[in-house]
């Protein structure tokens, strides 16, 4: 099987196995039947996935020094509130999980 061109970059011939093909064709199939809301979410994920031309604030992200900056009362009330809305309305909140794990995805998948 002979790779294409994506994005206007051609891909070299390669020899891509059997698995590599149907787990090409499953993400395919997924993309289609995906529902109209959730698309330009997996394209985000699917371009940060392959590094496809980074927009300025996704490279400043990326390379952002680590935040160590202390939390501020503000903050530290902004998250008991969001812990207590939770707390008060169970399963109506999304985990970080739950939403990796719709797009296929684990922690740790997504590393610099």
């Amino acid at each position: 099987m002979i790779a294409g061109c994506l994005y206007g970059t051609f891909l070299f011939e390669e020899t891509m196995s059997a698995d590599f093909v149907q787990r090409r064709q499953q993400a395919r199939f997924l993309v289609e039947i995906l529902p109209e809301d959730k698309l330009a979410v997996a394209v985000g994920v699917l371009e940060a996935m392959v590094n496809i031309e980074p927009d300025a604030v996704s490279q400043a992200i990326a390379n952002a020094p680590f935040d160590d900056e202390v939390e501020s009362a503000d903050e530290r009330i902004s998250v008991a509130s969001s812990k207590a809305w939770l707390s008060d309305h169970p399963g109506q909140g999304t985990t970080h999980e739950q939403l990796m794990a719709e797009f296929g995805l684990f922690p740790g998948s997504l590393s610099r």
